[in-house]
């Protein structure tokens, strides 16, 4: 009756302490969390709730096996009822009762070790309202280390029935019964949190501090139970060593410091247990933070000196200190880093580490006051466990949400790099790229190998600060993570940005080789080709995004680029094709426009491609190609203005462009715009010396100015680069037929109608030079 009156009142204790955990959200990784366990809207809709349960007890290789939680979280959703919307709220509910359960276990286990009930009762109520244990209530994500403690105590409590019953000398079906439910709350336990493969150890522990109750206390249990209870935890123990990516860590790590880094994790628990201030989410106590402080490498002697403390205490019964302080050190052992696991490189410490691990200081203030002549010890303990609740009570409204969480995060802990990346993400998520750079900054500084925050930085880099940085960061995160989705196609349009096409390339490549359905990869590796006149590798690429993608503007860039490559490719009529398909879908796209102006200009339809052009001015941003061509159509027009607003709008991009200074000169010498012209052709001829047509346009300005030597010299360099240039060999001619160089005039003129046999004034002209050389030899 006493045991159901306190069991009665740790209940009502531990529902009023955690009471408001049931308003409370969804926090850290919970979405995650609940995704994985088939729990989103979706998953909650399919008519087949046994194949997702099924789905989740099938081992995927470098991946941990702990299907037990959320096959109870899918089985308790079911069996209720609930909505998508009640998911959370119900959770919750269930993590309470849960909690309140291995209190009630505990309880019971130290009725059965201590023989006092009131002692147990106040070691129960610590145990069950201490502020460590908030984060494993509180956090559904931490709902495995509860489930994996309620199996886990069940296992100890019914192996410690098992080595009482052999005692008692009772009969064999009595015997075994136990102890198969022991091992099978073993596996349970085992398949809801790997952590607790120590269980085997802590029962043989336990099984010491057994009250003595009949003749043969001798007897004790075959070793063959406790070597069965080893070959189901060697399994579970290689299974998760190989899922644990902790190559980071033993790359940067000596050896030797697994011990140093192990004793001072077990020395911040106890501090925890005993000064339960500052209790968060994150510690950010990570290994490498721990080694760059001087006391990283003392805190190891803490707990070697309180067990040594232990040790030496001498009692008639069973060494209770000693043995608890081993305990402390089994249940945190998995966790401790003596052996790396890949959350550590966060932190190795957090509090739902130890939520069963609080069981063995329990076991030793539980012990005192059962012994205790005086009331100080248990009305302390009393005492304790009231400030406890309401340091848990208090602790628990900052697990409302993230907005509430992260902030005391920071506070607990100011360079908490968790607090950091998940305010980092709230603050992108929301449009607030600055803080966000702000906070994932703080990430990298406390040397966290977190490949999201890489990532997430350099998207940041990506739209609204630097490629150069942006590219840094997505090779960072590639280094961490080669699996991360988009991050080829990313760190491609990175490097696209930057001009360096040869990167670019490399990596739209390794984009369509993670993901051949990608059509934005294979739309940009398509396009860069084009680019560099790759014509023939760009048309598979750029064939196969139009059987992917549906009717849109991307689709009608990509029309335009293929039926470029195709013109380029000696496919005329299916090029136009396709560009026609891409004006229909989007009559003003750019793209589309000036491909098919490109291709009119080439087949000198000018009329057509000055249309083209123009639309793509109108709608779009013209390139130096558009302006270029513009300029040559209208000066072909002899638009001489209009002509030189397109040249210069052309050398706005490119202002070293030979051909086009030439072409602007012209258009300027027909303006008669001669000072612009003259400055124009000597920027052309700085650029290009080797251009014929600007040395002529010189020779006829020197020659309307009287200065006719210097006309000469610059028609003989205008031969001299182009000889077959007729129109300077007329002008040359001409000047020798005046200075009466007959013999010269007429080699000009007959070098001349070489290149143009039918041009009639260089006939003239010879007949002319040949006629008065004749005269002047009569």
């Amino acid at each position: 009756m006493r045991k159901l009156i306190f069991a009665a009142i740790l209940l009502v204790l531990v529902g009023g302490v955690f009471q408001s955990v049931r308003s409370a959200g969804s926090v850290w990784r919970d979405p995650l969390s609940l995704k994985e366990a088939g729990l989103s809207s979706q998953a909650l809709a399919e008519q087949s709730p046994m194949k997702q349960i099924r789905k989740l007890w099938q081992p995927v290789r470098g991946e941990r096996f702990s299907p037990v939680a959320p096959t109870i979280w899918r089985i308790y959703i079911r069996s209720v009822g609930l909505s998508a919307e009640q998911l959370t709220q119900a959770l919750h509910v269930l993590s309470l009762t849960v909690h309140a359960a291995n209190v009630i276990l505990v309880f019971l286990l130290l009725s059965l070790l201590l023989q006092s009930e009131w002692a147990a009762f106040l070691g129960a109520a610590l145990f069950g309202v201490h502020p460590l244990q908030v984060e494993a209530v509180a956090y559904l994500s931490a709902f495995r280390f509860l489930v994996g403690s309620f199996f886990a105590i069940i296992a100890i409590q019914q192996y410690l029935n098992h080595v009482l019953a052999l005692r008692a000398g009772r009969k064999h079906a009595n015997l075994q019964r136990p102890y198969w439910l022991a091992t099978a709350a073993l596996i349970l336990a085992m398949l809801s949190q790997p952590i607790f493969v120590t269980i085997p150890i802590v029962a043989a522990l336990l099984v010491k501090l057994l009250p003595k109750q009949t003749a043969l206390y001798s007897a004790k249990p075959g070793p063959w139970r406790l070597g069965l209870w080893w070959l189901l935890v060697l399994p579970v123990m290689i299974w998760e060593f190989i899922g644990q990516n902790t190559s980071g860590l033993s790359q940067n790590l000596p050896f030797w410091s697994r011990p140093l880094i192990a004793g001072d994790s077990i020395s911040f628990y106890l501090n925890k247990f005993l000064v339960p201030r500052g209790i968060g989410p994150d510690y950010g106590h990570s290994p490498f933070f721990v080694m760059s402080h001087w006391w990283g490498y003392l805190m190891w002697v803490v707990p070697v000196v309180i067990y040594i403390a232990a040790a030496r205490h001498r009692s008639k019964g069973p060494a209770w200190y000693r043995e608890a302080v081993l305990l402390f050190v089994t249940l945190l052992l998995p966790v401790s880093g003596i052996l790396y696991f890949s959350a550590q490189a966060n932190s190795t410490v957090a509090s739902r580490y130890a939520y069963l691990s609080l069981l063995a200081p329990v076991v030793g203030l539980s012990y005192l006051v059962s012994r205790a002549r005086r009331a100080a010890l248990p009305l302390a303990m009393s005492l304790a466990v009231v400030g406890c609740a309401w340091l848990s009570s208090r602790d628990l409204s900052f697990w409302k949400n993230d907005d509430v969480l992260w902030p005391h995060a920071l506070i607990v802990n100011p360079g908490s790099p968790i607090a950091h990346e998940m305010l980092g993400n709230n603050s992108y998520r929301a449009g607030d790229w600055k803080k966000a750079r702000e906070h994932y900054k703080a990430v990298i500084s406390a040397n966290v190998l977190d490949s999201a925050v890489y990532y997430n930085l350099a998207e940041i880099e990506r739209q609204h600060g630097s490629p150069k940085e942006a590219a840094a960061y997505y090779n960072r995160a590639l280094q961490l993570n080669p699996k991360l989705a988009s991050i080829h196609r990313h760190l491609g349009e990175v490097y696209l940005a930057m001009d360096d096409t040869d990167q670019a390339l490399a990596q739209f490549d390794a984009a369509v080789a993670e993901q051949p359905s990608d059509s934005d990869s294979l739309r940009l590796l398509g396009m860069l080709y084009v680019r560099k006149e790759q014509y023939a590798r760009a048309i598979p690429y750029l064939n196969k995004v139009l059987q992917l993608a549906d009717k849109s503007k991307v689709t009608a860039e990509v029309q335009a680029l293929l039926g470029a490559a195709l013109f380029k490719t000696n496919q005329q009529a299916l090029a136009q094709e396709h560009l026609r398909i891409a004006l229909e879908q989007f009559p003003n796209n750019e793209e589309a426009n000036r491909q098919l102006g490109d291709i009119y200009f080439d087949q000198g339809l000018f009329a057509e491609a000055k249309s083209n052009y123009e639309r793509v001015l109108a709608h779009g941003k013209g390139t130096f190609e558009v302006f270029e061509h513009l300029g040559r159509i209208h000066s072909g027009r002899k638009e001489y203005s209009k002509a030189a607003h397109y040249f210069n709008s052309a050398l706005a991009s490119k202002s070293s462009d030979a051909e086009t200074l030439k072409n602007l000169g012209v258009s300027h010498f027909h303006q008669r715009q001669y000072k612009d012209a003259i400055s124009c052709f000597n920027k052309a001829l700085a650029a290009d010396p080797d251009l014929a047509e600007p040395y002529f346009f010189l020779g006829d300005l020197a020659r309307w100015q009287g200065k006719e030597a210097e006309a000469i010299r610059n028609y003989q360099m205008a031969i001299k680069i182009d000889t077959n240039f007729s129109d300077a060999h007329y002008r040359l001619g001409n000047l020798y037929l005046k200075k009466n160089q007959l013999q010269q005039a007429i080699t000009q003129f007959q070098a001349g109608l070489h290149s143009a046999p039918l041009d009639p004034k260089l006939s003239y002209a010879l007949r002319q030079a040949t006629q008065s050389q004749g005269k002047a030899e009569m």
